[in-house]
């Protein structure tokens, strides 16, 4: 026996199907109560029957309790906008027990309060179990949650490295946007190709051009400041010289 037997609850299946069978039977009852407002006896001899009970506000209430029961009777069937019909008609129920049937009685023979309990009694079970899988909003809601997300952006793909293992890649972060007359100067404005001198290569000599046979002018090498002092005479001291004794 299954864990659900044992702890008195119907399996999902049993369970939506009794869901089922309970709504068609109450939307029938909650139809059959309007169309006896609205096509048998008609709107005036329903606000009649209201005056007669003691309704406050006969006119808006017998028109608003017609409507609920005739539309909602037809919803509750199909199983469409069920925790709104359950709402309304539940308002209904506790205006009806409160006005009318509480003072007399639980039998309904005598006007008391038993078919507006057990019509309340259903709905609250309506309202917390739902309509179940056999119904209009079942359907809606399914639409619903298998309705097509946005799709994602797609991660880039990991490139593969030299030992043939998916490699993580890191963004490649965008340039500073320039802000002012100069531009950004970053270490890429200052790559040196290999391939390119760094010094321009010097023609060959016979490039040079021909000076008439002539030896060319040699550049003689500058004179270091040393060297200029030292080729310097060094004065003498007159005190030495016997001339000036």
């Amino acid at each position: 026996m299954e864990a659900s037997s044992m702890n008195g609850a119907l399996p999902e299946a049993a369970r939506d199907v009794a869901l089922l069978v309970a709504r068609v039977v109450l939307g029938v009852v909650l139809f059959a109560h309007g169309w006896q407002k609205v096509v048998i006896d008609g709107v005036a001899q329903t606000r009649d029957q209201f005056e007669a009970l003691g309704v406050p506000a006969a006119i808006a209430s017998s028109a608003f309790v017609a409507f609920v029961e005739f539309a909602g009777g037809v919803l509750l069937v199909l199983g469409a906008l069920t925790p709104l019909v359950v709402g309304l008609h539940l308002v209904v129920m506790i205006g009806a027990a409160a006005i009318v049937h509480a003072s007399n009685g639980i039998f309904a023979a005598d006007g008391g309060w038993e078919l507006v309990g057990v019509i309340a009694a259903a709905e609250l079970v309506l309202a917390t179990c739902g309509a179940g899988r056999f119904s209009v909003d079942h359907l809606v809601l399914a639409r619903m949650r298998h309705r097509p997300a946005t799709a994602a952006p797609t991660a880039e793909p990991a490139a593969v490295g030299a030992t043939g293992r998916h490699e993580k890649t890191e963004p490649v972060a965008d340039a500073e946007p320039v802000t002012s007359a100069f531009p950004v100067v970053t270490g890429a404005n200052f790559a040196v190709r290999p391939e390119a001198p760094m010094f321009g290569e010097l023609p060959p000599t016979s490039a040079l051009p021909e000076q008439g046979g002539a030896r060319p002018r040699r550049i003689p090498r500058p004179i270091s400041p040393l060297q200029t002092r030292r080729s310097e005479p060094r004065p003498t001291d007159r005190t030495d010289d016997p001339a000036d004794l």
